[in-house]
């Protein structure tokens, strides 16, 4: 049996699913370290994950996925008592039609969105390599399985995230290290609920059946709730995927239908 202690790192840890992942895991018995651009965040959403479960170690440091610099505190954070796993959120660009950005454009958001990202797996590797069997969630979007017109960008994005994935997949097999994506779809957020209240009042109608028309092409007529997500994450994290890496598997209520 794996004793080893559960210690995972938490990117973009305050933002509508971060927080109640972080939650979550907490409540599961890891131990976490947080990570995303407000410190002040940051900080309210440690002190709340340490009131509720007084047990678990929580530390935590502000990034920029544009500024290899700002990694260094959290490889420190890591190198006290190492990992055992990161769920890895890159930030996403805003939906966008246009098919052509500028260099300039294009190249701020793979700094920010790839390159960025790709870098701090690359600078934990060393210690995910320490574990009996570290693991890498990478929380996507279901453009990353079929491309959206108003998601151009995106789309462009996630279509490299699981092909880096899987090459890391494949790479560090041999090395007892697990990398598989899971892609989102509609997620109720608490930012979502409130766009969802905004446009129930405009449409004078109620959330209920507003929800109701948006779901009505998903098959199992819902969005995800953050804590759907976040039992997903935590059985990717978990003894569930020893024998599995290299998958990208939706979450989305079976709005998929590629085989």
């Amino acid at each position: 049996m794996n004793t080893e202690k559960k210690r995972v790192l938490v990117t973009g840890a305050t933002g509508g699913i971060g927080s109640p992942l972080a939650l979550h895991l907490a409540s599961k018995g890891y131990d976490l370290i947080l990570t995303a651009r407000s410190e002040k965040n940051l900080s309210e959403l440690t002190k709340s994950i340490k009131k509720a479960f007084p047990e678990r170690t929580v530390d935590y440091s502000p990034s920029d996925f544009s500024k290899a610099e700002s990694f260094e505190k959290i490889l420190k954070l890591v190198g006290d008592s190492g990992v055992s796993g990161l769920v890895l959120m890159p930030p996403q660009p805003d939906p966008t039609t246009e098919c052509f950005p500028d260099d300039v454009t294009w190249q701020r958001i793979f700094k920010e969105s790839f390159i960025g990202p790709v870098g701090l797996i690359r600078a934990l590797i060393p210690e995910l390599e320490k574990r009996v069997r570290s693991k890498v969630v990478l929380i996507s979007g279901i453009s990353s399985l079929q491309v959206f017109g108003n998601y151009s960008t995106s789309s462009v994005l996630r279509l490299m995230w699981v092909g880096q994935m899987k090459t890391l997949a494949l790479a560090y097999g041999p090395k007892r290290i697990h990398f598989n994506t899971l892609s989102l779809g509609g997620v109720l957020t608490d930012e979502y609920m409130k766009e969802l209240k905004a446009d129930a009042a405009n449409e004078k109608t109620s959330i209920d059946a507003l929800l109701e028309k948006e779901v009505a092409n998903v098959p199992l007529r819902k969005y995800a709730a953050t804590n759907e997500v976040a039992t997903a994450v935590e059985g990717l994290l978990s003894s569930f995927t020893d024998h599995i890496t290299g998958w990208n598997i939706p979450c989305d209520g079976g709005f998929t239908r590629a085989y």
